[in-house]
C-alpha cells in the first residue's frame, strides 16, 4: 500500500513538472492585432499623410484649423 502511494505521488509530481516545463518553454504565438499594434507604436508620431474633415474643436496638425475629425495615414511594414 505504501509503495502504491509513493508511486502515485511520484507520477503526479512528474506530470505537474512536465506541464510546468511545457508552459514555460513553449513558444507563444502572437496574434495579428498585437503585431499591428507593435507596428503602430514603432511608427511613432511620424505620418505619411492624412486629412482633416469637417468643422469642430480638434486642431488639424496639417493646417492648424479647427476640424471635426483627423485621419492620419501611417506607413505599414509588411
Amino acid at each position: 500500500m505504501k509503495n502504491e502511494i509513493k508511486l502515485f505521488g511520484i507520477a503526479v509530481t512528474l506530470i505537474v513538472a512536465s506541464f510546468c516545463y511545457t508552459q514555460v518553454y513553449s513558444p507563444r504565438k502572437l496574434d495579428n492585432l498585437l503585431l499591428e499594434n507593435i507596428d503602430a507604436l514603432a511608427a511613432g508620431e511620424g505620418s505619411v499623410g492624412g486629412e482633416c474633415i469637417g468643422a469642430g474643436s480638434i486642431i488639424c496638425p496639417f493646417n492648424n484649423e479647427g476640424v471635426a475629425h483627423v485621419r492620419i495615414y501611417y506607413s505599414s511594414f509588411y
